[in-house]
């Protein structure tokens, strides 16, 4: 089993309450796993940057694991979102995968409201036991991550906002 944590920093930059908003991922081992091989992060999740017209909670912005990015309540800018994407390289071919991820906050880094970081969802779909994913003949899968960011219906103040999660590899 192999514990991951992902470090995400979200910035929001106000005009006119105009934020903008990005999720950066790094993958940190919280424990050692029995195989060898590596797993690390090729590309970023990031919302992007978005525009908060109003403090109205249950606003959101989906970053999908097809790479649509999707919204409600809330202006997408540019840069738009994207899925991160983590490699497990070099593991043992064909061994049955699943991979949990929690739902989280981001918090700014100065004073103000927390995001909610909701729907972490996984591309391969593989959540438990029942729905396992595999390596391919060389030991490799690509992980995609999508999730959506929802708000809390408080004014967002401007400036950079950072939190946690872990994803969970087991096999």
């Amino acid at each position: 089993m192999l514990y991951l944590s992902r470090h995400k920093k979200l910035s929001a930059r106000s005009a006119k309450k105009i934020c903008a908003v990005t999720l950066l991922l790094t993958v940190t081992p919280l424990a050692a796993a029995q195989a060898s091989g590596s797993l690390h992060e090729a590309q970023t999740l990031s919302f992007g940057q978005i525009a908060l017209p109003d403090g109205t909670a249950g606003q959101t912005v989906t970053v999908a694991t097809n790479g649509t990015v999707t919204s409600s309540g809330i202006t997408l800018l540019q840069p738009r979102g994207r899925y991160g994407v983590y490699e497990i390289e070099g593991y043992t071919t064909h061994p049955a995968i699943y991979l949990t991820i929690a739902d989280d906050t981001m918090s700014p880094l100065v004073m103000g409201t927390p995001f909610d970081v909701v729907q972490f969802n996984t591309l391969p779909s593989c959540p438990d036991l029942a729905h396992t994913c595999t390596t391919d003949i060389n030991g490799n899968l690509e992980i995609r991550i999508g999730a959506t960011l929802q708000t809390r219906g408080l004014p967002y103040n401007p400036g950079p906002y950072r939190g946690t999660y872990t994803l969970m590899v087991n096999w």
